[in-house]
């Protein structure tokens, strides 16, 4: 930070300019950079992650808690691996329902979370290359005892954000030791998918024009379905 003001921001943000005042840019936080969980070929942003997050924490509002914090890793000492997500909870104000957390509840947040990922991440679901995911509930104070690690290892506590991807042991092993309830998601999500191909007989062997178009196609879809699109008539749902 200088006289002119702040100059120089590496503190691993990745910020998207919105505007200007005068000549000086405007910056908007987007994500983490570098932030990915990943088993296979699936890649899981922290704006991914959050997003799913954003939408299964609202199942909580029927036990009378709220988040405080969560973050993730990758776990691939089994096979398949499979995504583990920390969550710590607060009963809200009149409520000690966190003491009896509801299996059920608790279960629908893990499958919440997995239909909102990214395709690939649901395919590979479906192909059991993947697990389902798991959500370990820690006690309260569990991540102000992942701060005090990070701040007592040099980190400053003015910028410290939980990080959203763990990938120490060390650091994992402390919200494993606080873990009072476990819960996996209870079925595969839903596969949304287009049929590009309904209309190809598969017993004509395709020309190397044809072959050179549903290539095309293929790449096509899988591009489509990698981006953030409303749902029109040609998308159908297939439940698993």
């Amino acid at each position: 930070m200088g006289i002119i003001g702040l100059y120089r921001y590496k503190v691993g943000d990745v910020l998207k300019v919105t505007g200007f005042h005068n000549t000086t840019p405007r910056f908007q936080f987007v994500e983490r950079q570098n932030v990915i969980l990943s088993i296979d070929s699936d890649k899981t942003s922290e704006a991914d992650l959050l997003k799913a997050v954003t939408e299964a924490k609202t199942n909580l509002d029927q036990l009378g808690v709220s988040l405080v914090g969560h973050t993730s890793y990758a776990d691939t000492s089994s096979i398949p691996g499979h995504y583990v997500v920390f969550w710590e909870l607060k009963a809200k104000e009149g409520n000690d329902g966190q003491d009896q957390l509801d299996p059920r509840v608790m279960e629908e947040c893990c499958y919440r979370m997995e239909e909102s990922l990214n395709y690939i991440y649901r395919s590979y679901r479906k192909q059991n290359c993947i697990a389902a995911l798991e959500m370990r509930v820690v006690k309260q104070g569990s991540f102000d005892a992942l701060m005090d690690y990070y701040v007592s290892g040099g980190a400053s506590m003015s910028q410290y954000k939980t990080p959203s991807c763990l990938n120490s042991k060390e650091v994992i092993e402390i919200l494993e030791s606080r873990v009072m309830g476990k819960f996996f998601s209870p079925k595969i999500p839903i596969q949304i998918k287009l049929d590009l191909f309904s209309s190809i007989r598969t017993d004509m062997k395709p020309s190397a024009e044809s072959e050179r178009t549903l290539m095309s196609d293929v790449l096509n879809c899988h591009n489509i379905m990698n981006q953030k699109l409303p749902s029109p008539p040609a998308l159908v749902g297939n439940p698993h």
